[in-house]
């Protein structure tokens, strides 16, 4: 119980930086190369996420890195065990991404404007059109050569079995004609959803071969959806 309550205040502590951070970003981002403006943010955010996970204690392993591809018009497709998931990606995989997040996020203060700063994209679940259009919102950034992560599961395993893949969760790989990443994240849900306390674990990142466009198996949907989610489970098995 003691590292959590420590844990928590290093983390209203960032947050407090970020809320002051945050201003002075919007302020220069007009007379910012697009470039340095996005770098800088992403390394804030890759900054940020290095220390919400090693403050936990926890050590992180990443294997493929060779895997991931030079060109940056890339969709990742990475299982979901932990609300860590996302500092783990952001602070280690050294580039810059956003992710698509649920729109009830945009409620959230500071975090939904990091998250707009980082090219993030909302969506709405529940509204189908609304939801598209998110998608082809995503596919543009893709295109313009800023990654973008997505949960097909849709929520957290949590230690739990990958769950389906969400139905349309390869739709935005195919609007944007992305270089599929596919990732499994593996202990990230023992730092806290397995005892709700903050703890220190040992996770593993491993990014798989990338699925060009150009592959046999893309043409595919139903064919590359059952290919990442076996890539992507595999090392859970293997656990």
């Amino acid at each position: 119980m003691f590292k959590t309550v420590i844990w928590t205040i290093l983390f209203l502590l960032l947050k407090l930086i970020a809320i002051l951070i945050l201003p002075i970003l919007l302020l220069f981002k007009p007379v910012l190369p697009r470039v340095w403006y996005r770098r800088i943010v992403y390394e804030i955010a890759s900054f940020w996420g290095r220390v919400v996970f090693l403050s936990t204690g926890s050590r992180l392993t990443v294997v493929g890195r060779e895997n991931i591809p030079k060109e940056r018009n890339v969709c990742i497709i990475a299982n979901h065990q932990s609300l860590f998931d996302i500092p783990v990606l952001l602070g280690f995989l050294h580039f810059p991404l956003g992710f698509i997040g649920k729109k009830e996020l945009l409620k959230v203060p500071v975090i939904s404007q990091w998250m707009q700063a980082l090219s993030c994209v909302f969506i709405d679940r529940k509204n189908p059109r609304a939801a598209i259009k998110s998608f082809e919102t995503s596919a543009t950034i893709i295109k313009s050569g800023s990654p973008i992560v997505i949960f097909p599961e849709g929520t957290r395993s949590k230690g739990g079995p990958v769950a389906d893949f969400k139905a349309g969760s390869l739709k935005l790989a195919f609007m944007a004609e992305a270089i599929i990443l596919p990732i499994t994240i593996d202990g990230s849900f023992r730092i806290y959803e397995q005892q709700m306390r903050i703890c220190s674990a040992r996770v593993k990142l491993t990014i798989h071969p990338a699925i060009h466009p150009e592959d046999p198996v893309y043409k595919d949907k139903t064919a590359l959806a059952g290919q990442l989610r076996k890539m992507i489970t595999d090392p859970l098995n293997e656990s």
